[in-house]
């Protein structure tokens, strides 16, 4: 049996990946513009010191850790699962 979708289904699909490639660039484009202003290089110290420098980027730091976190270990058991539609029980 086929699941039916309707086309606000479509749409957030879309919106999903609107914001997925977001996600990949715009973080990017700010580790690039702090790679090239500490010297062309990943200074991870400086980074993380830097996420911490003040109370708005330490709520951004962490908001996202607990975010990340949260959708990474806990949305993980509620995904559907594939299932194997053709498969015949043996006798």
């Amino acid at each position: 049996m086929s699941k039916s979708t309707s086309p606000f289904d479509n749409v957030v699909q879309w919106l999903y990946l609107a914001l997925a490639i977001a996600g990949a660039i715009l973080p990017w484009m700010a580790n690039i513009a702090f790679i090239r202003t500490s010297g062309n290089n990943f200074d991870l110290a400086s980074f993380v010191s830097l996420a911490n420098a003040n109370p708005a980027a330490q709520s951004l730091s962490r908001d996202l850790f607990v975010g990340a976190t949260a959708i990474t270990n806990l949305d993980g058991g509620r995904r559907p699962q594939a299932q194997d539609q053709g498969a015949v029980a043996g006798p």
